[in-house]
């Protein structure tokens, strides 16, 4: 019988309203992956601003989710992994109560002498994952932040069944470990 508690997939998704006092403000961690082997992964990043403080009439939000991966000993930090601008008018937030997402990043250039040199992420290898958010906002605002992440291919070792899977795995990676 596997472990009691909450799927190791709890934490796979989550949402977290940031309240930017007109400054730059970063979420409690809104991921934390510590799966039992290295996979590739997806994701699913989402921004909505459904509040300004009444009277401000020019609002500004930068969203900015900041990535921490590694796969054994060995982390990487990638500041800035999806970033999104929520651009106001004079008038009001036209992207107030609209909701932004992507499922894919745009990366550094890789030669800054050849300016299309970036390239598009689609996933990432990874054992282990860790998320947080930054809001930065010209005025008070509130931004509700979302993300989502899936292994690309997701086997499982059990589907390949005999009594021999726990030995074969000591990671406990056949119990979602």
């Amino acid at each position: 019988m596997g472990k009691q508690g909450l799927p190791p997939w709890h934490m796979w998704g989550n949402s977290q309203l940031v309240n930017s006092p007109g400054l730059t403000v970063q979420s409690t961690q809104l991921i934390r992956i510590n799966y039992g082997r290295p996979e590739r992964w997806r994701w699913l990043f989402s921004a909505q601003e459904f509040a300004v403080q009444a009277g401000n009439i020019f609002s500004n939000a930068d969203v900015d989710f900041d990535l921490t991966i590694g796969v054994g000993r060995s982390v990487v930090q990638i500041p800035s992994f999806e970033h999104f601008h929520l651009a106001g008018t004079a008038s009001a937030s036209p992207l107030i109560g609209k909701l932004i997402y992507s499922s894919s990043s745009v990366g550094p250039l890789r030669d800054f002498s050849v300016p299309t040199s970036a390239s598009t992420i689609l996933d990432f290898p990874a054992q282990d994952i860790q998320l947080v958010v930054r809001v930065n906002s010209d005025s008070i605002c509130n931004v509700e932040v979302k993300a989502f992440f899936s292994p690309a291919t997701h086997v499982r070792p059990e589907w390949h069944g005999g009594p021999e899977v726990d030995t074969r795995y000591p990671g406990d990676e056949h119990r979602g470990q």
